[in-house]
């Protein structure tokens, strides 16, 4: 019978052993780490679970018996799909040299600010907690007649701690005031890790990013990607209670195009709704407050 029990148990432990594996993810022609590459676990069209690499390129997979491949992905890398059981320890991921749009180069001198700044009423903020793999998106129309270079993007958090964390910045074309189905790829510098403070107003430099605010506007926001470990450099993904989104109400017809999404569980967008929550009521649409600076 101890022996029953012993087979048993060394079984339990190659199981659980077999469905974790760490890897390396390195550009192929620099073999530089690719920092919080996206990996989601499938299962056909079903995504299963999703995590991300670290700052080191360096992720940990936990794949479960439902899990037939897994799917890397980086703006400004090709797209790689491994079956589980051919994962090697390190993943190589190409640059994608698809054409990118020429961007202009324009006096950079005066700005204007597009989008939704920070309310002066409080009864009209609403706050969600930040956890992996949340993102939001809002529509910011383009009032000129002409591409504009982009200079910023500010956004309201709320802060209560002295964590980093790290933000990517995406971008999605705009279909008839929906998002496309996959981001702008043309994207670059991106990436954005947060020093510990308790500022609420971020600003983020986005002149280098590599796109231009269309003449149809686009979707613009946030992808929340975790704490990250100031010894390890590790992502820490659970839900971070003490950093918030901060979402404000608006009557303005633009205020109906936001949409927000967790990327772990669905790839379907919703519209963000507060009407439920009790003592906050939106008197029109609720929206997260992303303000674009673009030069004139």
């Amino acid at each position: 019978m101890k022996f029953v029990y012993l087979f048993l148990l060394t079984f339990f432990i190659i199981n659980l052993q077999a469905q974790a594996q760490v890897v390396l993810i390195l550009n192929s022609e620099t073999q530089s780490p690719v920092e919080f590459a996206d990996i989601l676990y499938l299962n056909g069209t079903e995504v299963l679970g999703r995590t991300y690499s670290d700052a080191k390129g360096q992720a940990d997979l936990e794949l479960s018996d439902e899990v037939v491949y897994i799917e890397v992905s980086q703006v400004g890398y090709e797209s790689v799909e491994l079956d589980k059981s051919s994962i090697p320890d390190t993943i190589w991921m190409s640059e994608d040299i698809t054409v990118l749009e020429a961007i202009t180069v324009t006096p950079k001198n005066k700005t204007v600010k597009l989008g939704y700044e920070k309310p002066k009423n409080n009864r009209h903020q609403f706050m969600w907690s930040l956890s992996a793999g949340l993102e939001a998106i809002t529509l910011i129309e383009n009032p000129f007649s002409e591409r504009k270079s982009l200079k910023s993007l500010e956004i309201l958090l709320s802060r209560y701690d002295r964590t980093a964390i790290v933000l990517k910045v995406v971008a999605y074309k705009n279909k008839k005031g929906k998002p496309a189905d996959k981001p702008i790829k043309n994207l670059k510098n991106n990436i954005f890790v947060l020093k510990p403070n308790k500022k609420k107003n971020i600003t983020l430099d986005i002149e280098d990013i590599g796109i231009m605010l269309p003449k149809g506007g686009f979707f613009i926001g946030i992808e929340y990607i975790g704490v990250l470990d100031a010894e390890t450099d590790e992502i820490i993904t659970e839900v971070a209670h003490d950093v918030g989104l901060r979402f404000t109400s608006t009557q303005k017809k633009t205020g109906k195009y936001s949409y927000c999404r967790f990327k772990f569980k669905t790839a379907d967008w919703s519209k963000p709704d507060f009407n439920d929550t009790p003592f906050w009521e939106t008197d029109g649409f609720s929206v997260p407050v992303f303000s674009l600076e673009v030069y004139k």
